[in-house]
């Protein structure tokens, strides 16, 4: 269950991340808080995804009506379900294969064990972490 205040707590703090080290794209680890502050200060978001999260009729009412609540205090778009988060996300990386997550969209990219991995220039890359963790994020900046 989606508790609000939490939610805000996180979100919040999410942006203080974003207004400190003011990355160039957001990765969400199975974290919808980090979607909803990446549309909030309009960043480009990256994110985990799989066949459960693209069923569109996969609804939870109680989590939606919360969810709501906090996109509206951010005025940004309502959602009819989870799946519609992850709308705006640039890349969707699925941990598995196209035969076993069969997944129609132009925005995914499988990172299973049987697919070929794409190359990229090499450039100096600082990744932070946004993701629930059993290490908490004082001890993984020192």
């Amino acid at each position: 269950m989606i508790n609000y205040h939490y939610a805000i707590n996180e979100i919040k703090n999410i942006l203080k991340v974003i207004d400190d080290y003011k990355p160039d794209v957001i990765f969400s680890y199975d974290n919808i808080y980090a979607i909803i502050a990446s549309k909030i200060a309009n960043i480009t978001c990256y994110s985990s995804y799989s066949s459960f999260i693209n069923k569109k009729q996969t609804v939870y009412p109680k989590a939606i009506i919360c969810i709501n609540k906090i996109l509206s205090y951010y005025k940004l778009p309502q959602i009819l379900c989870i799946a519609d988060l992850y709308d705006n996300v640039k890349y969707k990386f699925v941990y598995s294969s196209f035969d076993y997550q069969p997944i129609i969209d132009d925005n995914i990219i499988y990172v299973g064990y049987d697919n070929t991995y794409p190359v990229y220039e090499k450039n100096k890359v600082i990744v932070v972490s946004i993701a629930n963790s059993l290490i908490s994020a004082n001890k993984q900046l020192r």
